[in-house]
């Protein structure tokens, strides 16, 4: 098993986690600020993170049925390879991880503040959640969009 594989595997279960959590927060947002159908919401809060996860998932199933087009394009690259599966990995990635924390602190400081606050002011924490949440998720994505392709780009073989 090639060593990009066996990385990308290891963190396929943390990514799982962590899409999942992403997921649920930014779809429910989504839904609570916009009249987007939910079907809609629901089907793109399961097919991006698939979609981001499809390259352990792709080199896998390469892995085991043999076929060296796979194994060669995880070792060695391919644009179109790369430009389908690698780099929107790689971006999920970076997204994951630097959206996970934010979210994660305001919502631990939103459960522990929110028993202690009067009506009025969980009315604004309640208004104003949904779009930190959007604002952080389209900052993040800007920011690994913008910070994959500088280092991608930065690497001179």
């Amino acid at each position: 098993m090639p060593w990009v594989l066996k990385m990308t595997l290891l963190l396929l279960g943390l990514l799982i986690l962590i899409y999942l959590y992403l997921s649920v927060k930014i779809s429910s947002v989504v839904k609570q600020i916009t009249n987007t159908n939910e079907t809609i919401v629901k089907l793109f809060a399961v097919f991006i993170p698939f979609y981001l996860l499809s390259y352990p998932l792709v080199g896998l199933i390469g892995y085991i049925s043999g076929f060296q087009g796979i194994i060669s394009s995880l070792r060695f690259g391919n644009r179109i390879f790369d430009a389908f599966f690698t780099y929107p990995f790689w971006f999920g990635l970076v997204f994951a991880i630097q959206t996970l924390f934010p979210i994660l602190i305001i919502d631990i400081v939103k459960l522990f503040i929110t028993p202690f606050v009067t009506s009025s002011i969980q009315m604004k924490i309640n208004f104003l959640y949904p779009r930190l949440i959007i604002l952080i998720s389209l900052t993040m994505a800007l920011y690994s969009g913008v910070k994959i392709y500088a280092d991608s780009n930065s690497i001179k073989l």
